[in-house]
């Protein structure tokens, strides 16, 4: 049988580990949301950079210098 104290004590024992775990998880769903965040900012840069890519291939194209056949 408990004493009173032994029984609060792992009441808050039980009620302190609930609260971990809830932080816990708390903590793994930001870390979840940010890491969706970085992955639509990478995304996003990714296709900008391929934009860039096009529009440098389309510029060289209009602006390469004519080749000497002469040589």
């Amino acid at each position: 049988m408990f004493t009173r104290e032994e029984h609060v004590d792992l009441l808050l024992n039980t009620l302190n580990e609930a609260v971990i775990m809830l932080l816990d998880a708390c903590n793994a769903n930001q870390a979840q949301d940010e890491i969706l965040s970085l992955k639509k900012i990478a995304k996003n840069k990714n296709s900008n950079h391929k934009q860039q890519q096009k529009t440098i291939k389309k510029c060289s194209f209009y602006h390469k210098k004519p080749v000497d056949k002469t040589k």
